[in-house]
C-alpha cells in the first residue's frame, strides 16, 4: 500500500480555503466544500480515482477528511502552546508540519487569546475553540455554560467593592468576565453551527450513495439491453432448439451452419443457397400437407361478376427453371421463389 503524502495534502489544502477558513463567506457553502474535497481526492489519488466505483470514491474522501482533521488539530494544539509561551514540562520535538500549516493561524480568534488567562482550564478551552468539529461533547458544553454563569453572576454583598481602589480593580475584573462570557457564547454558537454542517454533509453523502446504487441496479441493465446485438438473442433462441436434436447430427449441423455463415460473409453471395433451402422447405410442405378444414370454417368466394373464372379460387406455385438460378437477385424473396432442389444446389456449390 503506498505511503500517504501528508505534505502534498497540506500544500493543496492551502488553496481550498472553503474547507478551513471560517472567516470566508463561502465557508458555509456545503456544495462548494464537497467539490473541493473531490478535487483534492483526484489530485491525491489520480490513478485509483479514475477506476474506482462510487463507494470506493466515498471512502477516499473520508480518508482525506480524517487525515486533514488530525493534522489541523495537531497544529492548533502546538500553536496554542506557543501562544501561551510553551509548555512548562519537558521540551518536546515540534510538530513536523507546523510551519507548513501556519496559514491556519488566522483562523484562531485573537480576542479569545487576549480575553482568556493562560492556565490548564484556559488551554483546554482554546483547544475546544480550535477544533469544534472534532472535540465537542455534552460535558464541554455543560462546562462552558457553568463557566459563563459564574462569570456573569453578580457579586455578593459580602464581597461588594469598598473604596476607590477596589472599584477600579473590580471594574477590570468585570470586563474580563464579560469578555470570557462572550468568548464562551461564541464557542457555543460555533459548536452548534459545526454540528449542523456535519449532519447536513452526512445526509448529503447518504443521498448521493443511494442515488448511485439505484443507477447501478436499474440503469446499467437497461443500457446493456439496448446495445445488445441481434445475433445474441438469436443464438440464445437457437440453443434451446438444438437441445432437442439427436447427438448423431451434432457434427453435421455445426459443419453446415459454419458453411452457411461463410456463404453469407462478404463478398460471397448466398442467394443460390437460400433458394435451395426454400425449395427443401416447399418440398417438405408438399409431403406433409396441412389438415383440410371443413368449408364452414373458411369464407367462400363470391361467384359473381362478369370477370369471375374458376381459376380465381386456385393458387398456383410458380417454379422457375433451374437454369435461371444465377439470375436470382436480392429483390426476389427466397420464401416466394421456391425454385431449386436441395440436391441440385448442393451439386453447384
Amino acid at each position: 500500500m503506498p505511503t500517504f503524502d501528508m505534505g502534498k495534502l497540506i500544500a493543496l489544502m492551502e488553496d481550498k480555503a472553503v474547507i478551513w477558513d471560517c472567516t470566508a463567506c463561502i465557508y458555509r457553502d456545503r456544495y462548494a466544500k464537497e467539490q473541493a474535497w473531490e478535487e483534492l481526492a483526484v489530485d491525491m489519488f489520480p490513478a485509483e480515482w479514475l477506476t474506482a466505483p462510487a463507494h470506493r470514491r466515498k471512502d477516499l474522501i473520508v480518508e482525506l477528511k480524517t487525515k486533514w482533521r488530525s493534522a489541523r488539530d495537531q497544529f492548533r494544539r502546538e500553536y496554542s502552546e506557543q501562544l501561551r509561551g510553551g509548555s512548562k514540562g519537558k521540551k518536546k520535538k515540534p510538530y513536523l508540519y507546523l510551519q507548513q500549516l501556519m496559514y491556519l493561524a488566522r483562523t484562531v480568534d485573537p480576542q479569545l487569546r487576549d480575553a482568556l488567562e493562560p492556565g490548564e482550564e484556559t488551554s483546554e478551552r482554546l483547544d475546544t475553540v480550535s477544533s469544534p468539529a472534532e472535540s465537542q461533547s455534552s460535558e464541554t458544553m455543560e462546562g462552558l455554560l457553568e463557566t459563563s454563569w459564574q462569570f456573569t453572576a453578580p457579586p455578593s454583598p459580602a464581597t461588594a467593592p469598598r473604596g476607590r481602589g477596589r472599584k477600579r480593580k473590580n471594574t477590570s475584573a468585570a470586563a474580563t468576565r464579560q469578555a470570557a462570557a462572550a468568548a464562551a457564547q461564541q464557542m457555543m454558537v460555533a459548536a452548534a453551527v459545526t454540528q449542523e454542517e456535519l449532519a447536513a454533509e452526512t445526509q448529503q453523502v447518504v443521498v448521493v450513495a443511494a442515488t448511485q446504487e439505484v443507477q447501478n441496479q436499474f440503469l446499467e441493465p437497461l443500457e446493456s439491453k439496448h446495445t445488445e446485438h441481434w445475433s445474441d438473442a438469436f443464438c440464445r433462441y437457437l440453443a434451446t432448439n438444438l437441445r432437442s436434436i439427436d447427438t448423431q447430427f451434432a457434427m453435421p449441423i455445426q459443419t453446415y451452419m459454419q458453411t452457411l455463415v461463410e456463404a453469407c460473409t462478404p463478398p460471397s453471395v448466398p442467394y443460390s443457397l437460400f433458394a435451395a433451402m426454400d425449395h427443401w422447405r416447399y418440398t417438405r410442405h408438399q409431403q406433409n400437407p396441412q389438415p383440410n378444414h371443413s368449408q364452414e370454417h373458411w369464407p367462400s368466394f363470391h361467384k359473381q361478376g362478369p370477370n369471375y373464372t374458376a381459376q380465381q379460387g386456385q393458387c398456383r406455385l410458380h417454379t422457375p427453371d433451374i437454369g435461371k438460378m444465377d439470375r436470382y437477385s436480392p429483390s426476389q424473396s427466397p420464401s416466394t421463389t421456391m425454385a431449386y432442389g436441395i440436391d441440385h444446389a448442393s451439386g453447384n456449390m
